[in-house]
């Protein structure tokens, strides 16, 4: 299984969390750089991968309400495909 952990310290604004996202992932060049294209991304993993991301994503010194709303896209994104497992960290 792959394992990716995400760099919250990379994610300080919404384009630098989706430009970071983008790369970190591994996305498609036709990714939107939106929550709704993220998720939709999501959608098509193939292969098992493990995500690792921090709950501080949703302080206020990185994307506070964003943060959280991204962790709520990657969370359903798990939920609905079975090759996606999400740790959040403390």
């Amino acid at each position: 299984m792959k394992q990716i952990t995400l760099d919250i310290a990379q994610m300080r604004t919404r384009v630098a969390a989706h430009a970071y996202l983008k790369q970190a992932l591994a996305l498609p060049d036709y990714y939107g750089e939106n929550l709704d294209a993220l998720y939709d991304c999501l959608g098509e993993v193939c292969e098992p991968v493990q995500l690792t991301i921090s709950a501080a994503v949703a302080d206020a010194a990185h994307l506070a309400d964003y943060g959280a709303v991204l962790l709520q896209v990657l969370r359903q994104a798990a939920d609905e495909n079975p090759q996606i497992s999400l740790v959040v960290t403390a």
